[in-house]
């Protein structure tokens, strides 16, 4: 069964779509699959009331005012189980969902992506939390910071293999968001998504520092030329220099210098 399916509101924006910005290896997948059949047996069975009855897949994916009382997936660990309630906690922090407590936003991302990064037990965890805030959220400024924590752990962990594809098509859809800056972040989160699953995380034994959980943030809304593959380089220049096969800046640096003899 696909999953459901995020509620925003349009921010009346207009300009060319998100999707233009993708590698063409990424087109096809724009109307990924959501389903969660492969991945149904991970999932726990959340559990509520006086009779215990038990919560509605939709309901469980679906934005939460209220912390969760158990992890999203089976999470037989204790001291997983708990790091996972508070990882979800953190992530409504920083979507302003939860006081901060006096505490700045950035070091609340910083421990999320953090968290994800050193424990790959949590990362689909945290995915599918993600997945569960984006859902039905109401709030703008609430799911564009859940949009945010997307790009960032993106940027430097993948989820598991058997998750991938669900994470790919819940992503892939929100690209045709009548809301702009949701479907920018989507197209951000979707390249990142597919660079992930191609280099895996994020090699060394340090933590990601602050000032990359940053810039990891400040590259959503903007496309930096140095620092990019190769690939993204020639996508983005495609549409001006079509018949150019070496990237653009290439060609004008060796003509500075051809010029300074």
């Amino acid at each position: 069964a696909a999953g459901p399916k995020s509620s925003v509101s349009s921010s009346g924006s207009t300009g060319p779509s998100p999707l233009s910005s993708l590698p063409h290896a990424l087109h096809d997948h724009v109307s990924g699959s959501e389903d969660l059949h492969n991945y149904r047996s991970n999932m726990a069975v959340h559990r509520r009331g006086l009779l215990r009855r038990k919560v509605p897949i939709a309901t469980m994916l679906s934005w939460s005012k209220a912390a969760i009382s158990a992890p999203m997936l089976i999470t037989p660990d204790k001291k997983l189980w708990r790091a996972a309630l508070d990882l979800f906690k953190q992530v409504q922090a920083y979507m302003g969902d939860r006081h901060l407590r006096g505490r700045e936003a950035a070091p609340v991302a910083r421990h999320v992506v953090s968290t994800g990064w050193a424990t790959v037990a949590l990362r689909d965890e945290l995915y599918l939390q993600l997945c569960k805030q984006t859902t039905s959220n109401r709030n703008k400024a609430s799911n564009l910071r859940g949009w945010e924590l997307f790009c960032m752990c993106l940027n430097f962990f993948p989820p598991s293999p058997k998750f991938h594809s669900y994470l790919q098509g819940y992503i892939a859809k929100s690209i045709d968001s009548p809301d702009k800056d949701i479907a920018v972040h989507a197209a951000h989160a979707l390249k990142k998504l597919d660079r992930a699953r191609q280099t895996g995380a994020r090699k060394g034994q340090a933590a990601p520092t602050q000032e990359e959980v940053d810039l990891a943030k400040a590259s959503i809304l903007r496309t930096p030329l140095f620092g990019s593959s190769l690939e993204d380089i020639m996508e983005l220049q495609v549409s001006t220099f079509p018949g150019l096969k070496i990237p653009r800046v290439i060609q004008v640096l060796a003509g500075a210098v051809l010029q300074q003899n």
